[in-house]
């Protein structure tokens, strides 16, 4: 059975490994690229993975002691933007996919997100790459806003971004 859980600052080397896994995998599917992922430190992720849960957090599915997949979450941090949240850098690793995983990850991260005050908006962005993940994100409700064209270059190659949202409470 998977464990569900929040990541903390000691699971920083597993992110790491996870992300640097991912961005090769599927590196359509994601903003940062390889390059910037093998840049960051393992003391840059424990810093971010000791912030406040108000703030930032990222939901990690274990096998075990293994990290198989994440969903991360960043408060938006403008005054005027402090309703919104945006959800981040989803994978589920090859093995454990058609398995509802992602689906349960984001609703736990949903599930933990209403529990913060004043937050009533979650929005993510899915590549056009990402047809499965669109699939989980309308199932739990988000809708299409818009589509960014041409977001993102990979090898040369241009990548469309959808805009999606959750309204977590009524306004």
């Amino acid at each position: 059975m998977l464990e569900l859980r929040n990541l903390t600052s000691d699971d920083a080397e597993m992110l790491k490994n996870l992300r640097l896994f991912c961005m090769q995998e599927s590196p359509t599917r994601f903003s940062s690229s390889l390059n910037e992922e093998r840049q960051r430190t393992i003391d840059s992720l424990q810093a971010s993975l000791s912030k406040s849960r108000a703030e930032f957090f990222i939901v990690g599915a274990f096998d075990r002691d293994q990290l198989v997949a994440i969903a991360g979450f960043t408060r938006q941090r403008a005054e005027k933007a402090l309703h919104k949240g945006d959800i981040w850098g989803v994978y589920v690793m090859p093995d454990y996919r058609r398995n509802k995983l992602a689906g349960r990850l984001m609703e736990n991260l949903i599930d933990q997100a209403r529990e913060l005050d004043g937050l009533s908006t979650l929005l993510l962005k899915v590549t056009g790459h990402s047809i499965p993940a669109r699939h989980v994100y309308l199932a739990l409700g988000f809708i299409s806003f818009g589509c960014e064209v041409d977001s993102l270059r990979v090898d040369g190659k241009s990548i469309d971004e959808e805009f999606m949202r959750l309204e977590l409470t009524a306004r």
